[in-house]
């Protein structure tokens, strides 16, 4: 038989399936050193060792863990009597106070002779530093714990449109469809709400189609929504985004926007330059009087056809080309090896940026320049940077011999190139863009973005007119009302003009420039309606949309002028009331408006003034839409004109 100091001893498998102890050696019972159970838990121990790196980080943990658990207790114990405490001395505090109104009431002291009451941060003075670091970090933890669950709850997207493809998102969508860009997410908005995405390819965009979300987007985060997207158009087409409408929102843009408006969008700016719109209308009048008298005699009809959207970009690229450049636009177009190629370099441009550009969309396919549109803007950009750059040097040899001279110029003969070769001298508005290029970029922003803008409008003005003949003859009655047969119209008789104010307003309310707006960005995070919007999320408002809400615009898709002397008299389009935006609002607004609301009605005035209308075939005019730059006619407007005047009031328009 064995002895007991040396007995083997059979342990069995524990149950997460280590191996069992088969021999256990326990010596020197007597001495205590290893007893049967510190056997067992040394081996445990050991085979705990031998599980390797996921057991060592378990007991890691646990020796973390431990403390924590012991501090979070220590913590509750700390709370309790703290808690305790405070009761013990408001209770102490309490009996103090009636002691000191027993006082007062019996021997008739003053209450500045009775010892002060100790107040709050007294209070704390008496809790030991143990339990003021406990109370310091137990509010610390609560208001982190705040702050993470408001952030989380910020963090729902709005919701995104159905039907997206792997990395391409929507594009198939909006390809496919023979619909511009926002009847495409105006419908979509009937189905996902007035806030939602959609995937323009890899990228996020957002899309508004209430009033409500364009004054939070424009109004409220106005400064977070203000800068623009980048595209291959804006970087070539735009000088490298020194196109100031394409550029970032930062000190560049608003500089240059605030020179613009002091030297050539300013209201007595454009006031003072009244005669040249003036001049121009009449001058257009005169000419199609005369191609009128040159029908009538060689063929006997009493009508003349006249492609109107031509006919209004003339008068509209004269007015502004003489206020950039001095020149009207057959003057200044020869730089190019004739009249007609200028003008085609220009038109070019126009539709080279209404252009679909697939690496928009999907970035890393940039380098294989699909279309060939790369190639083709880059050819653009050159020739109108010849032309731009005549025009510039121009305007320098000019100023070298008024200096030399000593002249001082005429204010109102000095042109916006004139003025900003001047401001330019001593401002210092970016490294990132030469002199010249900020003067080209500006003046070129200026040349085309508002011509276009007005001659679209005018243009689908003229249409709605025409299929709507009883407007049309309420127009004409009020015109003869406050101006008569006997003279030429007048810029100053515009504001007594106010059916035809409504009709313009009509126009750009069914037909806005710029249906989504030039699309905005934002530079920073922020919750807009409740929803979480990242940076660098491109914004399209649909003010297409927002302007025919039959909740706020009854019979939204009729043209009715007269809803502006009733029901809706008090809404303006200057970008204050966000139920009709055609130019925008905020830092972003259009800068051209005060000109636009200028020339357009007078324009219009003048033409409906000095001729009767009407359309070749009789038929209702086509009113499809094709988005280029801006929001225009699908096919051209040829109108049949007759004049209505007697004949010295066209010999007059000519002076």
């Amino acid at each position: 038989m064995p002895m007991f100091g040396s007995q083997s001893l059979s342990v069995d498998g524990d149950e997460d399936g280590s191996p069992t102890i088969q021999e256990t050696r326990v010596e020197n019972l007597s001495l205590g050193e290893c007893s049967i159970p510190r056997a067992i838990e040394r081996n445990k121990a050991r085979r705990l060792k031998e599980k390797g790196k996921a057991n060592d980080d378990y007991a890691a943990q646990q020796e973390v863990a431990s403390p924590l658990r012991l501090m979070v207790e220590q913590n509750a114990f700390a709370a309790e009597e703290m808690n305790r405490r405070h009761e013990v001395r408001a209770k102490q505090t309490q009996e103090e106070m009636d002691d000191k109104n027993m006082q007062k009431e019996h021997l008739g002291l003053q209450s500045n002779e009775l010892d002060q009451v100790p107040n709050a941060a007294q209070q704390t003075k008496l809790l030991s530093p143990q339990t003021k670091a406990v109370v310091y970090t137990a509010r610390g933890q609560i208001s982190n714990l705040n702050v993470w669950q408001s952030r989380k709850a910020v963090r729902k997207l709005p919701p995104q449109a159905g039907g997206a493809w792997p990395i391409i998102g929507h594009l198939p969508l909006l390809v496919r469809s023979s619909e511009p860009l926002h009847v495409v997410i105006a419908q979509l908005a009937d189905t996902y709400g007035p806030i939602f995405t959609f995937m323009f390819g890899v990228k996020r965009t957002l899309v508004l189609s209430s009033s409500e979300m364009a004054k939070e987007c424009l109004k409220t985060y106005d400064k977070v929504f203000a800068s623009r997207v980048s595209s291959l158009a804006s970087e070539i087409l735009g000088y490298n985004y020194a196109f100031f409408p394409f550029s970032s929102y930062g000190y560049y843009f608003s500089h240059v926007q605030k020179m613009v408006m002091a030297e050539v969008l300013s209201p007595h700016r454009v006031e003072m330059l009244k005669h040249l719109r003036e001049s121009e209308v009449s001058a257009s009048m005169k000419e199609i009087y005369d191609r009128w008298t040159k029908n009538n005699k060689s063929s006997g009809s009493d009508k003349v056809v006249v492609p109107m959207k031509d006919w209004f970009a003339e008068i509209n690229q004269n007015v502004v080309f003489r206020m950039i450049i001095g020149k009207r636009i057959s003057e200044a177009t020869n730089y190019t090896h004739g009249d007609l190629i200028g003008r085609e370099v220009f038109k070019d441009w126009l539709r080279l940026n209404a252009t679909f550009v697939l690496s928009d969309a999907l970035p890393f396919l940039r380098w294989l320049d699909l279309g060939g549109h790369e190639k083709t803007m880059r050819k653009v950009a050159k020739e109108v940077d010849q032309v731009l750059q005549g025009w510039l040097e121009e305007h320098k040899q000019k100023k070298k011999r008024t200096v030399s001279n000593g002249v001082k110029g005429d204010e109102e003969e000095r042109d916006f190139m004139d003025l900003m070769l001047s401001v330019l001298d001593d401002a210092k508005v970016t490294n990132s863009f030469e002199a010249d290029i900020i003067n080209k970029a500006t003046s070129l922003s200026l040349l085309l973005a508002g011509v276009d803008v007005t001659t679209g409008t005018l243009t689908w003005a003229l249409s709605l007119l025409l299929n709507s003949p009883k407007t049309l003859k309420k127009v004409q009655e009020e015109i003869d009302q406050n101006i008569g047969r006997e003279r030429a119209v007048k810029e100053s008789d515009v504001d007594n003009l106010v059916y035809l104010q409504a009709v313009i307003k009509e126009t750009l309310r069914l037909y806005p420039p710029g249906p989504t707006l030039l699309p905005h960005a934002s530079n920073e995070d922020c919750v807009l309606a409740g929803y979480h919007i990242p940076a660098n999320t491109r914004v399209l408002v649909n003010v297409w949309k927002i302007h025919r809400d039959p909740k706020v615009w009854p019979d939204p898709n009729e043209f009715r002028p007269e809803r502006f002397f009733t029901t809706h008299s008090y809404i303006d389009i200057k970008g204050q009331d966000f139920e009709l935006i055609p130019f925008g609002s905020g830092r972003r607004m259009c800068a051209g408006i005060a000109l636009a609301l200028r020339i357009m009605p007078l324009t219009l005035a003048s033409l409906l003034h000095g001729f009767e209308i009407a359309t070749p075939t009789g038929e209702p005019v086509d009113m499809r839409e094709s988005m280029e730059f801006t929001n225009h006619r699908a096919s051209q407007l040829d109108v049949l004109l007759t004049p209505r005047l007697p004949a010295q009031v066209y010999e007059e328009y000519g002076k």
